[in-house]
């Protein structure tokens, strides 16, 4: 199998059904995308100030997280493949429990995960799904276990839909370490 197939078996399999829907540009298609990308880029240089390789405008004012994601120096832990919330731009399916998982990378055990962020160096941990709230117990324990193992200078955030929200679960997940919680409030239609 060469390496443009094994992609898009890794694509199929991550995207489900909807693979049927992507649509990709052939070769001229992206020559002209990437030519028109380079003429605005251009434009932009005199007028924005860029960071993190000239992927991101206006970095003046982000969170933590934010800034650590954009070094690349945090892990993302897929707590679960269940979500509540049906997004339209959503590109996986939200229907699987799962283990735990990073870069294809298993933890069924917080203890792991917490060796794992220790291990590789990493100055940030976020949680993600699915929906962090749906397993609230499970991301309690692996905040908690990364906290314990490498202490307040670890950064810990978690994307949420909110929907499970409650002033509880806010204080508990706080009392656990997280130092930042990011609301999608494209989950609830923007209310």
């Amino acid at each position: 199998m060469t390496k443009s197939e094994r992609f898009t078996e890794l694509n199929k399999t991550e995207y489900g059904a909807d693979y049927n829907n992507l649509i990709f540009l052939n070769a001229n298609e992206i020559l002209a995308a990437t030519e028109k990308r380079a003429k605005i880029l251009d434009f932009l240089t005199t007028k924005v100030q860029t960071d993190f390789n000239g992927t991101k405008f206006d970095t003046a004012q982000l969170s933590a997280g934010c800034r650590l994601c954009g070094e690349g120096f945090w892990s993302c832990l897929f707590i679960s493949g269940k979500c509540n919330a049906a997004c339209f731009y959503c590109p996986t399916s939200q229907d699987a429990e799962g283990v735990p998982i990073t870069n294809s990378i298993e933890f069924p055990t917080p203890e792991m995960y917490a060796a794992y962020v220790k291990k590789m160096g990493f100055k940030g941990v976020a949680l993600s799904g699915g929906e962090p709230l749906l397993n609230f117990e499970k991301s309690i324990a692996y905040i908690k276990a990364v906290r314990e193992l490498l202490g307040s200078e670890l950064y810990i955030w978690i994307y949420t839909n909110g929907i499970l929200a409650t002033v509880e679960k806010m204080q508990q997940l706080h009392k656990a370490g997280v130092n930042e919680i990011r609301f999608d409030i494209g989950a609830t239609n923007y209310s």
